[in-house]
C-alpha cells in the first residue's frame, strides 16, 4: 500500500494527547512519525522508538454529505460490535478501534496490523505463478467470513430494497460519467428488477455483512491469522453480499493485470468450495451460493466501474461483463443452465437433485451422447501476443461503427494465449450449444493491450445431440 510521509506530529496537535494517553501511555514525550495512507483522511502515526502504530481515519466536519460523515463515524461502534461476537481473538479477528474524538474530525483511532493484505497474494499469483499461496489466503478468508455469518445470522429474511437502492446509485453515477447510455441504464434497471423477484434471492437469510469485502481489506500475520479491517459499510444483509463481492474483486484483478478474466475463475471455484465446506450440506450450500451469486458480483463489478483511475475502454469492459453476469444468472433458473451448474456437484459425488450417487454408477446407468467436436484456427500474426475471438449471432455487431471489442452489447469474448486454434465447444464454454449459423471474429493483441480489427468466420454449429428413442423393442417376424 503506497504512503506518503509527512513528518512529525507537532506536540501542540490535539491528536497528540490522545495518542500519548491511548497507543503510548507510560512513555515521556514520544515522537509520532505521520504517514498518509493512499485512503482519503486515514494516517499512519508510528511511535520513533518502540514502532507501535496506529491508524486514524477522519471526516471533514464541514462535510455537506451527512450520509457519508454518518458512515465514517459508525465505523467505531461497527468494530465494537463485531468484536463481541468473539473477532477479538486470532485467528479470526477483527482490528481494535481505540478511541475516538469528533470534535477534531477523528472518526477511529484503530491499532495498527502488521502483514500482507489478499491483494498482495493476488499479485503473487499473477506475475510469481504462486497459486498455491493465494488458494491458501482464500480458504482462510472463506472461514473468516463463514464464522462472521455464522455467528452473526437470523431467520428473517433479507430486505432487498437497499440493494435495489444502491444499484440505481451506481448506474446513474455510470451514467452521469458516460461508461453508459441512458437505454443501457434503462436495460440494467430491467435486468435487477427481474432479479428482485426471484425466490432464490428473496429466501435468503439475514447476517451480518462487513460489507466492502475488498482485497486490501483484509490482512494476514505472519502466522497467518486473517484480520478485518474497514468496517465502516458493515451492515445486514445477505451473506451473499460478501461472497459476490469477493468473487467479482478476483475476477477484476486478473481483468485488469492480465486482460483475462477466465484466469480468476478456478480461485473463485476455489473461494466456492472453501466457504461451502463448512455447512452440513455442503453441495445444497454451493448450488443456493451459485444461484445468488451473479447478482451481488455483477453489482461489483459496476461498483468498480465508477472509478476514474481506471482506463475508459476497461471500464465499459466491466460494466459489459456485469451485464453477462446478470444475465447469465437469470437463466440459471431455467433447465438449461441450472443442469450445468449441478453438474459441477456431480463431481463431488451427487447427482443432480442433490442424492449421494457414485460416479462409477452413474457410468453403468447412462452412456454420454456424442457430440461432434469443430475446431477453429487461424494464423499467427507477428508481433501478437495473444488472440481475441468475439462471437455473435448477427454480423451487423462487427461493422465498424457498432464494434467496441470487449465493450461491444452482447457480444461473447474470449482471449486465447499460446496458440491459434481453439477446439469447440471444449476451450470455450459459453459457445451456444443450440443450432444455429453464427459469426466469429478473431483480433490480434500485442504486449500494450492495443488490437487489430476482427478477421471474421462464420459457420453453423450444433453441440446438442438429439434425444434417444424413448421406446422400442424386439419382435418376432
Amino acid at each position: 500500500m503506497s504512503t506518503l510521509y509527512l513528518g512529525k506530529l507537532e506536540y501542540a496537535d490535539p491528536l497528540y494527547e490522545i495518542l500519548l494517553s491511548q497507543v503510548c501511555p507510560y512513555m515521556e514525550n514520544p515522537i509520532f512519525h505521520v504517514d498518509r495512507m493512499a485512503s482519503f483522511g486515514v494516517y499512519k502515526y508510528t511511535e520513533e522508538k518502540t514502532r507501535v502504530a496506529a491508524i486514524g481515519k477522519f471526516f471533514r466536519l464541514d462535510d455537506p454529505k451527512p450520509e457519508k460523515i454518518s458512515r465514517i463515524k459508525g465505523e467505531y461502534e461497527n468494530l465494537q460490535k463485531i468484536r463481541a461476537y468473539g473477532f477479538d481473538s486470532f485467528p479470526n479477528y477483527v482490528v481494535r478501534p481505540i478511541s475516538k474524538e469528533e470534535t477534531i474530525g477523528l472518526a477511529l483511532l484503530e491499532e495498527y496490523i502488521h502483514g500482507k493484505d489478499l491483494d498482495y497474494y493476488l499479485r503473487k499469483a499473477i506475475y510469481d505463478r504462486d497459486d498455491v499461496s493465494l488458494k491458501e489466503r482464500l480458504s482462510d478468508l472463506a472461514s473468516f467470513l463463514y464464522a462472521l455469518h455464522k455467528k452473526t445470522g437470523s431467520e428473517e429474511n433479507v430486505e432487498l430494497n437497499p440493494i435495489s437502492v444502491y444499484y440505481e446509485k451506481v448506474l446513474n453515477k455510470l451514467c452521469k460519467q458516460e461508461i453508459i447510455s441512458l437505454s443501457e441504464k434503462q436495460g440494467f434497471f430491467k435486468l435487477v428488477d427481474k432479479w428482485l423477484v426471484k425466490a432464490s434471492l428473496q429466501k435468503g437469510n439475514k447476517v451480518i455483512v462487513h460489507g466492502d469485502a475488498t482485497p486490501t481489506n483484509f490482512i494476514f500475520t505472519q502466522r497467518h491469522d486473517i484480520v478485518a479491517i474497514d468496517l465502516e459499510r458493515m451492515k445486514n444483509a445477505d451473506p451473499v453480499f460478501d461472497i459476490g463481492m469477493v468473487c467479482g474483486e478476483i475476477k477484476h484483478v486478473y481483468f485488469w493485470r492480465t486482460g483475462n478474466p477466465y484466469r480468476a475463475e478456478p480461485f473463485i471455484r476455489h473461494f466456492f468450495e472453501s466457504y461451502s465446506s463448512h455447512f452440513i450440506d455442503d453441495d445444497k450450500a454451493f448450488y443456493e451460493i451459485t444461484l445468488r451469486n451473479p447478482f451481488y458480483m455483477a453489482m461489483t463489478e459496476l461498483r468498480i466501474a465508477r472509478n476514474g483511475y481506471l482506463d475508459l475502454n476497461y471500464r465499459k469492459r466491466l460494466v459489459h461483463e456485469a451485464r453477462k453476469c446478470l444475465e447469465w444468472g437469470l437463466r440459471l433458473a431455467t433447465g438449461e443452465i441450472a443442469t450445468l451448474v449441478k453438474s459441477v456437484l456431480s463431481e463431488k459425488g451427487f447427482s443432480a437433485n442433490g442424492s449421494i450417487e457414485s460416479s462409477e454408477s452413474r457410468t453403468r446407468g447412462k452412456t454420454m451422447p456424442m457430440v461432434r467436436k469443430r475446431k477453429v484456427w487461424w494464423e499467427s500474426v507477428p508481433g501478437a501476443r495473444s488472440y481475441v475471438l468475439y462471437l455473435s449471432e448477427g454480423r451487423e455487431i462487427f461493422e465498424p461503427d457498432k464494434f467496441l471489442w470487449e465493450a461491444t452489447p452482447g457480444i461473447i469474448s474470449k482471449q486465447v494465449c499460446g496458440k491459434t486454434e481453439v477446439i469447440l465447444p471444449d476451450d470455450w464454454p459459453e459457445f451456444p450449444k443450440e443450432a444455429g449459423t453464427y459469426y466469429i471474429g478473431i483480433t490480434s493483441k500485442d504486449e500494450f493491450g492495443n488490437q487489430s480489427d476482427p478477421f471474421m468466420l462464420s459457420g453453423s454449429f450444433k453441440f446438442v445431440a438429439p434425444p434417444a428413442p424413448s421406446q422400442g423393442g424386439i419382435e418376432s417376424l
